[in-house]
């Protein structure tokens, strides 16, 4: 009786102590590059499964430290995008898991908002999926993320301009562009969360729009010119 009761507490002992997270390698990715002039967001994602007999609420965190010129700007999603002063997951948008339940492409995803300074940069950020009841039951990844200056020779001969003053802003600041042969385009100002806060048409005949960015939330921005969906030129911006 002594050693089946033993046996018992072992095997329940072990129940409690497995972990029950696995990343799914082949659907998730750890090296995300992009262009150094003109990618102002490198997204990565990552797929979650739970391998235990019983239901997992998730949250996910990443590790700050040891960030890079690359690396110094970025944000976690998971239920919701988050802003990049947001380090774990809220608890209102925890994600139940069922036994041998995986999250679904783009459940989680993690993003990295270059400084499009065409400087060569890169930088690794750790991330943590972890069980809400019990945080030592977790699966750590790392992301690699790299921006080069490689450019196309179409890209060399993009005739176009954007760019705004003064940078950073507080009250307004002014476009000023050169749409090359494209008739009109529209300026658009997105939020490190990929949100549209801002957007205007600019007509080829002018050059310089002025823009009230009073009422926006200080912080970074990106402000870019697109042109029948297509986005044409990105830049960054910083209200104050």
């Amino acid at each position: 009786m002594k050693t089946l009761l033993l046996t018992l507490v072992l095997a329940f002992t072990y129940t409690l102590s497995a972990q029950s997270l696995q990343i799914v390698t082949s659907k998730s990715q750890t090296k995300v590059t992009g262009n150094a002039y003109t990618t102002n967001d490198l997204k990565a994602d990552a797929v979650v499964k739970n391998i235990s007999p019983v239901p997992v609420t998730i949250l996910v965190k990443r590790i700050d430290r040891n960030y890079t010129n690359l690396t110094d700007s970025n944000a976690i999603c998971w239920g919701l995008c988050f802003t990049p002063d947001i380090s774990v997951s809220p608890v209102a948008f925890a994600r139940t898991l069922q036994p041998d339940e995986e999250s679904e492409l783009g459940d989680f995803s993690a993003h990295v908002y270059p400084d499009l300074d065409g400087q060569y940069a890169t930088g690794d950020i750790t991330y943590v999926f972890f069980d809400m009841e019990d945080p030592q039951d977790s699966v750590a990844f790392t992301i690699s993320y790299e921006v080069t200056p490689d450019f196309s020779v179409a890209e060399l001969e993009e005739p176009l301009e954007l760019s705004v003053y003064p940078n950073p802003a507080s009250t307004s600041f002014t476009i000023n562009y050169d749409l090359g042969n494209n008739n009109s385009a529209n300026f658009e100002l997105v939020n490190v969360v990929g949100k549209t806060v801002y957007s205007t048409q600019l007509d080829r005949l002018a050059s310089k729009k002025e823009v009230n960015v009073s009422q926006f939330t200080p912080g970074v921005y990106f402000y870019r010119l697109k042109n029948q969906g297509e986005t044409l030129l990105t830049r960054k911006v910083i209200i104050k």
